[in-house]
Order: structure tokens, then sequence, then C-alpha cells
């Protein structure tokens, strides 16, 4: 167990990395002069390298063993830190963006899959509560240190990527017993195959579908929730920004934890109706500029996202057989960080031609539709290849 706790600390502080910048936004558009259009750019150039080595850490973390990427990725971290804390412009954002991007992809389906290695046989579904537990937890950590830093005046835009460069680099020392760990278990257990889940493939692309529609909207929220909040109160007030985006981050947390017995496709489900209805009702409070519909609205995206990508996960790992985890994790996150980041750009270049509210309408009308018929075909759909037997039993049968 002490293993998996420090997998899941270098997975929070990882998590942290990705939106610790995104309080910062409006801070970078005065003082660059740059419009949501630039600023969901270089938001979204993350996607350029993330998806890339997600594609290529899946296959070679199953060859190559969990470790190949993993301190090559603690090193591109470092590194994006490093252009975040000097950026003098738009190109060390982008810069900042890019490696952050390629160290993500180089780490997270490698620590999913190792977690796995070393939980599913004895505790099975951990491994998913805690990737989708750390990872939610460090999205709302990231932002509400810089959010906290920004309301101190403490160097907002140095301070909290130097302090996380530090904690990387105290991350790398995690890894190296669970990595011996994973090993000796390799060597005693039976052949690649023999372990893990049946392979399902209708499950995955289901799985595939939640995850996209879950962080075309969560994703994208998570970097631009600060921009949305400025005609609410965010001008005035720095810090709402951050806090907003921690606030969404701990419902979704809490949420996993209340809620850690469902099953992973009843997850996936219900997170997507909730993510559909918080998308509804963040529209209607911007329409009528009311702060706590728009804060509860928010919260409760954070709440149906942690879902979405937990019972994602869930799904994944149960129906890939164990030589094949890591690729089809690669897959799923593949899909979910391409939406996340592509539906990003979109959305910011669509607000500064139609504005942010008329945006975020047509954003919700899109991805809404696509998380409703999601959740449909869950709870009361049939994928092409799972029995509705199995389905239902997914659906219904708490873990135990």
């Amino acid at each position: 167990m002490g293993h998996f706790i420090g997998l899941c600390f270098v997975l929070l502080v990882a998590g942290a990395g990705t939106t610790l910048f995104a309080p910062l936004l409006p801070l970078y558009q005065e003082a660059f002069g740059l419009g949501t259009g630039a600023a969901g750019l270089a938001a979204s150039v993350y996607g350029i390298t993330i998806i890339p080595a997600m594609l290529l850490a899946g296959p070679l973390t199953d060859r190559l063993g969990r470790g190949a990427l993993l301190f090559p990725g603690v090193a591109c971290f470092a590194l994006g830190d490093l252009a975040f804390a000097l950026a003098a412009g738009l190109p060390w954002l982008i810069a900042g963006r890019l490696l952050h991007g390629l160290a993500m992809g180089a780490v997270f389906s490698p620590l999913v899959a190792l977690a796995s290695d070393l939980m599913e046989r004895e505790r099975p579904g951990l491994a998913a509560l805690g990737a989708a537990v750390a990872s939610m937890t460090g999205f709302g950590v990231g932002p509400l240190v810089t959010g906290l830093a920004l309301h101190a005046g403490i160097a907002p835009a140095r301070a909290p990527f130097l302090i996380h460069a530090g904690l990387m680099l105290i991350g790398a020392a995690f890894l190296v017993a669970p990595l011996r760990a994973r090993h000796t278990a390799a060597a005693l257990t039976s052949p690649p195959g023999s372990t893990g889940g049946q392979d399902d493939r209708g499950a995955r692309r289901l799985a595939l579908l939640g995850g996209v529609g879950g962080w075309a909207v969560g994703g994208a929220l998570l970097v631009m929730l600060p921009i949305l909040l400025l005609p609410l109160g965010g001008r005035d007030h720095p810090f709402l920004g951050g806090a907003a985006l921690a606030a969404v981050n701990g419902a979704g947390v809490a949420a996993q934890l209340a809620t850690w017995r469902w099953a992973p496709m009843r997850a996936l489900a219900l997170g997507a109706l909730g993510e559909a209805l918080g998308l509804g009702l963040l529209v209607a409070g911007l329409a009528a500029g009311s702060q706590p519909l728009a804060l509860g609205a928010a919260a409760l995206i954070g709440l149906g996202l942690a879902a979405v990508h937990r019972g994602g996960l869930g799904v994944t790992i149960r129906a890939t057989t164990a030589h094949r985890k890591g690729q089809a994790l690669s897959l799923f996150l593949v899909g979910a960080y391409a939406a996340a980041n592509f539906s990003t750009a979109a959305f910011g270049l669509l607000a500064d031609a139609v504005g942010t509210v008329s945006a975020l309408a047509a954003y919700a009308a899109v991805f809404g539709a696509l998380l409703v018929a999601t959740a449909l075909r869950a709870l009361v759909g049939l994928p092409a290849k799972i029995p509705r037997t199995a389905l239902v039993a997914a659906i219904t049968t708490p873990r135990p």
C-alpha cells in the first residue's frame, strides 16, 4: 500500500503542474496583450505534445517496462516549469505548455498501469479510483496554489512553478521502490495476458466516448473558468478564479470518495449526466449574471468529470488483458485530452467572435448532447459487443 500511495503522490503533483497556469491567464492577458483566443491557444497547445506522447507511452511501457518513460517525463516537467517561471511573452507560455504536455503524456499511462499492476489483483478498482482522485486533487491544488500566490502577491508567475519543479524531483524518488516491487511481482506471476480483465472492445469504446465528452467540457472549464468569471467579480477578486477551480476539483474528489463502491459503468453514466446538467446551469448562471449559480454549476461539472474519469479508467482496465493495459489506457487518455485541448482552443476563438455566453451556449448544445447520449447508452443502450446481462450487472452490482 505504501508504494501505491507514493504513486498517487506523483500523480497528484503531475496533475497540479498542468493547471498551475490557469488562474494566471487574466494576468498574462494584461501583461502580454493577449485576447481570449490567444489565451485559449496557449492552453490548447498542450494537446500537441500530450497526444503523441501518450500514443507512444502506452505501447512502450508495455514493451520496455513501466519505468522507461517516467524519469524523462519528470525532467520534462521541470523544464516546463522553468519556461513558465521565466516567461516574457506568449512564446514562453507555449513552450511551457508543450513541455508539460510531453511530460504528462510520458508519465500518466505508465503510472496508472503501474498502480494497476501492484493493486488490481488484491483490491480490484483501487488503481482507477486512486488515479482519478489523485489527478483530480492535483488539478484542483494547482490553481489553488497559484490563486493564493496571486492573492498574496508573492511572485505568482514564478513561485508556484519553482515549487512544483522541486516536488516533481522529490516524486521521482518515490518511483524507485514501486518499480522494483512491480519487477519482482512480474517475475513471480504467470505469463503476460493470463491476468487482468477480459478483452472487450465494446466496453472500451463506450469508455472512450465518455472520456471525450467529459473532458471536452471539464477540461475546457479547468482552463477557462477564471476568464468566464471575470464579469461576475473575477476582475475585482483575482483569487476567485483559483478558488473556483479548486472547488470544482474538490467536489469531484469528494464525490469519488463518497461513491467509491459504484461499479465503473455506473460512475461513467451518472457522471456524464451530471456534467451535462452542470453545463446547462453554467450557461444560465452566466446569462443571468449569478455568481452563486455559476459556481454551483462549475462544481457539478467537476463532480461529473471526476466520475466520468474514474469510470472510464475502471471500464478500460477491466476490459483489457494485462499485457495490453498500457496501450488501452493511453488510447482512453489520448481521446480525453485531445477533446479537452482542441475544444478549449475552439471555445476561445468562438468566444472572441460571438461573445462568451453565446459561445458557451453553443458549446453546451454540442457536448451536452454527447454526454447525454453516452449516459443513455451506458444505462439503457447496448454497445455493439457487450451482452445485455453483462451491462446490467456492471451497472447495478456494487464492487465488493
